[in-house]
């Protein structure tokens, strides 16, 4: 979620690189629309494009691979190849 780039959510972060490092495949991305728009649009309503914002975070604050967390997503939604 959005939260994930809220300032004081360093627990959360500390989730997210452990899930990392232990099992990738878990990790998916949401936006949680209408809530939890990540910044910089926190307190806005959440829209499905701020997910961008997200990932864009998530791969550059905190080393995540984008591609794993699509494949995750295809996965998850028995869209995989």
């Amino acid at each position: 979620d959005g939260n994930l780039t809220f300032k004081k959510a360093d627990d959360l972060r500390k989730i997210f690189a452990y899930v990392q490092k232990t099992d990738s495949s878990k990790i998916l991305l949401e936006t949680d629309a209408p809530y939890l728009a990540p910044e910089p649009d926190r307190g806005k309503i959440c829209e499905p494009q701020m997910i961008a914002n997200l990932a864009a975070y998530v791969q550059n604050q905190l080393g995540a691979n984008l591609s794993t967390i699509y494949q995750n997503s295809l996965q998850a939604f028995n869209l995989a190849a």
